[in-house]
Parts: structure tokens; C-alpha cells; sequence
């Protein structure tokens, strides 16, 4: 048989960081253009996006880092 590449280790806890924040940044950016533009003033949205994108970007990372800790030992527990 054939060895094929190994897969990535889903408990790297800095890449985790990285891909939570980068869907946080999707997500925030998708809830300020599905509901956050109408509940704005025209004038407010830029200020009322940035928080929400840090907002979001820093739990998407927390959680994700949380996520990869509890594999991580699980699998060491194994």
C-alpha cells in the first residue's frame, strides 16, 4: 500500500487561533451585512463594524483554541 501524506493534527492550538479569528472576521462581516447596516446610521456603520468584527474575531479564536486544548487531551489520554 501506498502511504499517503499525513493528515494535519487538528490540535495545533495557533492554527486553530488563526482559522477561529479568520471566521469570526467571515462572520461579523456577514451579520453587519445581513442586519447591522439596517440598525445603523449612515454615517455610524464603520464605527459600529470594527468593534464587532474584534468582538467576533477574538471568540471564533478562543473557541477554537479551547476546541484544540480538549483534543489535544483526549488524545494524549489515549
Amino acid at each position: 500500500m501506498s502511504q499517503g501524506f499525513p493528515s494535519p493534527e487538528p490540535s495545533d492550538v495557533p492554527i486553530a487561533i488563526v482559522i477561529g479569528s479568520m471566521i469570526g472576521v467571515l462572520a461579523a462581516t456577514a451579520y453587519q451585512l445581513l442586519y447591522g447596516q439596517a440598525q445603523d446610521a449612515p454615517g455610524t456603520a464603520f464605527q459600529h463594524f470594527i468593534p464587532k468584527m474584534a468582538a467576533f474575531a477574538a471568540g471564533g479564536g478562543i473557541l477554537f483554541a479551547v476546541v484544540a486544548v480538549v483534543f489535544t487531551r483526549r488524545k494524549r489520554k489515549r
